[in-house]
C-alpha cells in the first residue's frame, strides 16, 4: 500500500480548533503522517507535524485559508502523494490510507454532491434563492472567458484533494484565479469556482475522480432556507439515511460541511462519535 501524507490547513483559531478533532479520528483510523498548514492561531493544537505558514494582511480568515490551500503543492515540499483535508473532514474507517492509491497526476479530486447550476447560487452573489440557476456559467463566461455549456454536471469538490510534486502548475493557476475572485464582489469566497476554472483551463474536463466512497458529503442544513438555519436544535437537523457507516460501500471519510461536525444530539454526529469511542475501547480491551 502506497503511504502518504495528509495535510489540513487552517487560518484563525476557530478553523484550529476544527483540526484538534479531525485528527482525533485520524489518528485512530490511519497510520499516514499528518502535517497542519496554520496561519493567525494561538490555539493550541495537539499535534506535532505544524507548519507556520505567513498570509497577506488585506485577506480576511476565510480568503487566506483558500490562499495557503492553493499553494499546498509548494508548500509541502515532499515526494509523497499527499492528500489535503478540510478542517472538517472526519475519518471514519480504516481504509482512509488507501485514498493515496487513487492518485493520478497531475492533481486529482472527488466530485461534488451538487450539479454546477445547483452550486451557483451558492458562488456568486445572485439574486437567486432556490433552486438551479446558470450565474456562475455566466460569470466565468465573464471574468475568464470560458464558456461551460452543460449546469448539470458534477464540479469537482474541493475538500479532499490529492496532490504532489506534478500539481505545482495546476495549483498556481487555483491560487492566481483564486486571488482574481477575491477582488470581484460578485463572486463568493469559495474555492469551487475558480478551481472549476482552473480545471477547464487545463483541459481536465475528463480527469479521473477519487471514487465517491472515498469521501461522502454531510449537511445538518440539507432542506433548510438560510432564514431558518439559527433557530435549529441538533435533533432538528437533516438525517441522512442512504448510507452505512460501515461495510463495502461506506466513505472512508464523512465531510460535515455547514459546521457539523461535534454536534452531539444529532444522529448523524452521534453514530460517527460513537466510532470513535468503540474504537478506543477497543483498543484498551486489546492491551493497545
Amino acid at each position: 500500500m502506497r503511504r502518504g501524507l495528509f495535510v489540513f490547513c487552517v487560518c484563525g483559531d476557530a478553523h484550529v480548533a476544527r483540526v484538534d478533532l479531525a485528527l482525533r479520528f485520524l489518528k485512530r483510523f490511519s497510520r499516514a503522517d499528518a502535517v497542519v498548514v496554520v496561519a493567525r492561531s494561538t490555539y493550541p493544537l495537539s499535534h506535532d507535524q505544524i507548519l507556520a505558514a505567513a498570509v497577506p494582511a488585506g485577506l480576511n480568515n476565510h480568503q487566506a485559508s483558500i490562499y495557503l490551500k492553493t499553494m499546498l503543492p509548494q508548500l509541502v515540499g515532499t515526494g509523497a502523494v499527499c492528500c489535503y483535508l478540510d478542517s472538517d473532514q472526519i475519518a471514519t474507517s480504516e481504509r482512509v490510507d488507501d485514498v493515496f492509491e487513487f492518485y493520478q497526476p497531475p492533481i486529482m479530486f472527488a466530485p461534488d454532491a451538487s450539479t454546477l447550476d445547483q452550486f451557483s447560487r451558492y458562488a456568486v452573489n445572485c439574486s437567486c434563492r432556490s433552486g438551479a440557476c446558470g450565474h456562475l456559467r455566466e460569470a466565468i463566461r465573464a471574468r475568464f472567458g470560458i464558456d461551460i455549456p452543460d449546469g448539470q454536471t458534477h464540479h469537482w469538490n474541493g475538500g479532499l484533494y490529492l496532490f504532489d510534486r506534478a500539481s505545482t502548475d495546476f495549483a498556481q493557476r487555483w491560487h492566481g484565479n483564486a486571488l482574481l475572485s477575491f477582488d470581484d464582489a460578485y463572486w463568493r469566497i469559495r474555492d469551487q469556482g475558480t478551481l472549476l476554472v482552473t480545471q477547464w483551463q487545463f483541459g481536465l474536463q475528463e480527469h479521473p475522480l477519487i471514487p465517491k466512497n472515498a469521501t461522502r458529503i454531510v449537511d445538518r442544513f440539507f432542506g433548510y432556507g438560510e432564514a431558518v438555519r439559527d433557530s435549529l436544535r441538533p435533533d432538528q437537523f437533516f438525517v441522512d439515511r442512504s448510507y452505512e457507516l460501515r461495510g463495502p460501500d461506506s466513505s472512508s471519510f464523512l465531510h460535515f460541511i455547514n459546521d457539523g461536525a461535534g454536534h452531539a444530539g444529532w444522529p448523524m454526529w452521534d453514530r460517527v462519535e460513537a466510532l470513535l469511542v468503540n474504537s478506543d475501547e477497543g483498543t484498551a480491551l486489546a492491551g493497545g
